[in-house]
């Protein structure tokens, strides 16, 4: 989570998986945060996350270095693809 300019750098970080997760967002920026998300794995070892794969509003930044759109895991789209149109964050 990046809120109010917060940033997170993870450059080709493994996250690993030791049970089923149930969250609201597995990814959330908002209020100016930058998150910066290159060359991860995520190890599920066989366990799901169920919840939606990102939010970004409010001038936030999350950047996959063309990730794409099921980069993090997830049950669900994202929210907040682009400045223009509410949310107002940019998931690229």
């Amino acid at each position: 989570m990046a809120t109010v300019k917060g940033l997170v750098n993870s450059f080709g970080t493994t996250v690993s998986l030791l049970a089923n997760v149930t969250t609201t967002v597995f990814v959330y920026a908002a209020r100016g945060g930058l998150i910066e998300a290159f060359a991860m794995t995520f190890a599920l070892g066989g366990f799901t996350v169920t919840g939606a794969r990102y939010t970004v509003a409010d001038g936030a930044i999350i950047d996959t270095s063309g990730g794409g759109a099921n980069y993090f895991p997830g049950s669900s789209a994202g929210t907040g693809t682009n400045f223009g149109a509410a949310p107002y964050g940019l998931y690229e």
